[in-house]
């Protein structure tokens, strides 16, 4: 739905208290902070200068009048979801993150889980984590301690945000610090999950039977990458500790 008429049919409901509409509103405004500052005309004309000529240099490629009818479609979508995050009343963007902070105060799941993705949104550049330093601590205060919670909680969706936290995965480091060693042991958590629930859900037999062998090597050999300069000793404590932390809070979510 384009920006304009999804604000005019959601806004009203979302500024009366209705709790879905309220994350709606949250999770499709967050979204205009990367819009307002990596989709502006100026950068979108130079990553279509660039595609262009990637594909002028290889005119004898398959789909090529496709490939590039499709490139000019997203990059168009992307200008407009731009001028329409541009266009918004002033202040609509920040109100409506302090509702759906509010909503995740109170103790809501899903505004919790909102939270954890949304709330650093705003602050995409060096100088405007330092010219909001406290701010950006509260947030991340509350968005460290509520994905924690989930994660202890047996929350899959946590684990992988925790994860890709870790593991460098998001593109900043604002909610937590690049942690190698701590994003293999939960990266190995997280391929355990996945292996154990596609086994368990394949209706195929030859399926289960491919997941099954899948979630038995992991479980047998550790972690799939990663190994680097880590020592055999390291490398097993590793592994151990990915599997304690899968008995102890994901297993029994998936019997």
């Amino acid at each position: 739905m384009p920006l304009a008429e999804f604000i005019a049919e959601f806004e009203p409901l979302a500024a009366a208290g209705d709790t879905e509409a309220t994350l709606l509103v949250g999770s499709r405004l967050s979204r205009c902070h990367k819009a307002l500052a990596d989709d502006t005309p100026a950068r979108l004309l130079q990553e279509l200068e660039r595609e262009q000529a990637w594909l002028e240099s290889r005119p004898d490629m398959p789909g090529l009048e496709a490939r590039q009818a499709n490139i000019e479609r997203q990059l168009l979508e992307r200008l407009e979801n731009h001028e329409s995050c541009r266009a918004l009343p002033a202040g609509m963007i920040e109100r409506s993150f302090q509702r759906t902070e509010r909503l995740a105060l109170s103790g809501d799941t899903g505004a919790r889980s909102w939270y954890v993705d949304y709330a650093l949104a705003g602050f995409r550049t060096r100088e405007q984590v330092i010219r909001h330093v406290e701010e950006v601590a509260r947030r991340r205060t509350h968005a460290r301690s509520w994905l924690e919670d989930a994660l202890q909680a047996g929350d899959v969706s946590a684990l992988i945000t925790y994860a890709n936290q870790l593991n460098g995965v998001s593109g900043d480091n604002l909610l937590y610090p690049p942690d190698a060693r701590a994003g293999i042991v939960y990266g190995y958590v997280g391929d355990l999950v996945l292996a154990r629930r596609n086994a368990t859900s394949a209706s195929d037999g030859a399926e289960q039977r491919m997941h099954r062998q899948r979630y038995d090597h992991l479980w047998r050999d550790g972690p799939q990458g990663g190994r680097g300069s880590y020592s055999q000793a390291e490398w097993d404590a590793i592994t151990e500790e990915g599997r304690q932390l899968y008995e102890r809070s994901f297993r029994s979510t998936q019997d």
